[in-house]
């Protein structure tokens, strides 16, 4: 009775201080979780920096499914990075992915969106579930530095060329001893075998140590789901996790990862090393992994799109104002925002608008004409992707969403501003002829070239998509576009409030094309000399009434 209470003591000291740091760091996380619902205020994660792991499942996914993306130009000009940052509520690797996935998908089924759109809601009424389910995806975490979910996108090809290799050399040292029953002297062998497998296993296991990592990773990805599917809460109910789990389960994996991370016995180990057992395993698990890729990638994506729902949910209450859209049936395009504003702005004054034919948008330098081309864009991205508008009401029809605005010389390619612009329209304009749905923003057209050409070209290329059936929103300088494509295009406009020592803007759309022009008054305000400042009003209003410049 002594030994088993000495015993019992023993196993309570190894045992007893890890339960009670689980339970502290449960509640520590958990603490966490409630603290960062609908805030914005001391969240942990950084912003995301480099995208290339976080975009590679959404650049993989875009390979191999049909339907609309958002290309790499609009996505650019928009800032979508800096959004995406700041409505990443997710709390895993799979999560962020599929967020950033989602963001840039547009769904263009109606049926589909309105599902969405019932499951987010669901979500927003169950926000104590979401919590609960948001600590075991914390659970999992994320890694920012490497792309796990490549591994259900490629192939292997020599994985089972390798592994016969192995079973080989250790079937051969197994086998080995036998010789002993025909000359002890071929004893040497066996010594020549084993020191070769343990060459191989140092070698191979070096080689794959990185890889090895994958196989923790898709083992927490099993125990993740296997958690919030016990949990069987309502607002999984569309989520079918079980089958995906289902599909998954395999013994063989745990056993894998046993044999390669969690075994400490030193008798295991000499094995694993004179028969390559690690080397074996891995490639049996890789060949399980590829036999299983679109199970694990379905799982994978179940756990993603969990996560980021959750995020979208969480995300609308650090918002003052949200709306979730309405879609217009067949007909022509139109859309309607109202009270709409920016995302990233703090204190955003909204805008109202009423959207059925092309608009052209004037006002003077800083203004607020670029943020409201961006405003009604991420708006119109927002409506067919996480369902979630930043107004007090949107309505619009099914769109496919291209801008042409935050362009720039391509060094690389030695492409000067002009052509990297014409560029952008022409993919616009290629669009337009294989879609009846394009809803574009273009910001100056051609404003890399001369005045006189830029007005001739740019009305023309504004006049197609109109005729064309799209709908454009493009933003200039140039007054005389107003004119030229009065009948094609409606007139709205910014304005400035200038006094002797300040310009102010009230950021507020107004019908009518502008009637002012503030670019040389801007070179007063910023202490320009007042004789550069003179001369440059009169040569203007010179221009104005004789249309000449000397």
């Amino acid at each position: 009775m002594k030994y088993f209470l000495y015993t019992l003591l023993f196993l309570s000291v190894l045992i007893v201080p890890d339960i009670i740091q689980k339970k502290r760091r449960e509640k520590r996380l958990k603490k966490y979780i409630e603290q960062v619902w609908g805030s914005e205020e001391d969240r942990l994660d950084e912003p995301v920096k480099d995208f290339d792991p976080i975009s590679a499942f959404y650049k993989n996914m875009a390979r191999q499914e049909d339907g609309f993306f958002i290309d790499d130009i609009t996505w650019n000009d928009l800032l979508m990075d800096d959004v995406y940052n700041r409505i990443n509520h997710t709390m895993s690797v799979c999560g962020e992915q599929y967020l950033y996935y989602m963001m840039r998908r547009t769904e263009e089924d109606e049926a589909l969106l309105r599902k969405r759109i019932e499951t987010l809601e669901l979500f927003q009424k169950n926000p104590d579930q979401l919590k609960d389910i948001q600590y075991h995806l914390m659970e999992y975490g994320k890694n920012r530095n490497f792309d796990f979910s490549k591994y259900f996108f490629e192939h292997s090809g020599d994985i089972a060329e390798k592994n016969i290799r192995y079973v080989l050399q250790a079937v051969l040292l197994l086998l080995s001893p036998l010789l002993f029953l025909i000359d002890r002297s071929l004893g040497i062998v066996t010594a020549f075998l084993l020191a070769g497998n343990i060459i191989t296993h140092y070698t191979g296991s070096k080689r794959i140590r990185k890889n090895l990592t994958v196989l923790t990773w898709i083992v927490d990805l099993i125990k993740c789901g296997e958690k919030i599917k016990r949990k069987n809460y309502a607002v999984l109910k569309d989520f079918p996790l079980r089958k995906a789990l289902r599909d998954v389960h395999s013994m063989k994996i745990k056993g894998f990862h046993y044999f390669i991370f969690e075994s400490q016995n030193i008798i295991l180990e000499y094995l694993k090393a004179a028969f390559l057992l690690e080397l074996i395993l891995y490639g049996k698990f890789m060949k399980l992994l590829q036999e299983k890729r679109n199970e694990f990638l379905q799982l994978y994506c179940l756990l993603g799109k969990i996560d980021s729902y959750i995020s979208v949910a969480s995300v609308r209450g650090t918002y003052p104002v949200w709306c979730t859209p309405e879609f217009l049936q067949e007909g022509p395009l139109r859309m309607i925002q109202k009270k709409a504003y920016h995302p990233l702005i703090s204190y955003p004054v909204p805008n109202d608008l009423y959207m059925d034919k092309c608009i052209l948008i004037t006002g003077s330098n800083a203004s607020g004409k670029s943020t409201f081309l961006k405003t009604v864009a991420i708006n119109a991205i927002f409506a067919q992707t996480i369902c979630t508008c930043f107004a007090e009401k949107y309505r619009s029809s099914i769109v496919n969403v291209y801008t042409s605005m935050a362009l720039r010389d391509d060094i690389v390619s030695q492409e000067s501003y002009y052509i990297v612009e014409i560029k952008s329209l022409k993919r616009i304009l290629d669009a337009v002829e294989v879609k009846k749905n394009v809803l574009c923003f273009i910001d100056e057209v051609l404003r890399g070239t001369n005045t006189i050409e830029r007005i001739a070209a740019s009305s023309e290329i504004l006049k197609n998509f109109s005729r064309s059936g799209a709908l454009c929103m493009a933003a200039t300088h140039d007054i005389e576009l107003a004119e030229i494509l009065a009948e094609l295009y409606e007139n709205y406009h910014f304005q400035e409030h200038i006094t002797d020592d300040d310009i102010t803007f009230d950021y507020i759309l107004y019908p009518g094309k502008t009637g002012t022009r503030n670019a040389i008054q801007l070179l007063r305000l910023m202490g320009y000399p007042p004789e550069i400042v003179e001369k440059a009003h009169n040569n203007a209003r010179r221009f104005l009434d004789t249309g000449a410049w000397r």
